[in-house]
């Protein structure tokens, strides 16, 4: 038979992958006060890479084609409906001038 500290104990087992703090394997959402609360500890760190932020921003350029593209369509439609003689609402007009803004 092994000794409990070769093969732990039940108490470490209930304290999850990170030592003392049971809550450290769960997800969570941040909050700001959780935050504040988090930097006051001097061993916080954030270990975040250049490489990640950007990797993950990489929507901001999708978004912005898609919108374009949309955009773009609509005021096409717009456009052609005008050169046909059909009427075009105030609202898809205001749409317009709030997208060219």
């Amino acid at each position: 038979m092994s000794s409990p500290s070769a093969e732990g104990t039940n108490a470490d087992a209930e304290k999850g992958p990170a030592g003392n703090n049971p809550k450290a394997g769960r997800l969570t959402i941040l909050t700001l006060e959780m935050l504040e609360e988090m930097a006051k500890d001097p061993e916080f760190e954030i270990q975040v890479t250049e490489y990640e932020i950007t990797d993950r921003s990489k929507g901001d350029t999708l978004s912005n084609i898609i919108f374009t593209l949309q955009s773009s369509w609509f005021m096409l439609q717009c456009l052609a409906c005008r050169v046909q003689g059909f009427n075009t609402s105030q609202l898809e007009w205001d749409h317009v001038h709030l997208v060219l803004r």
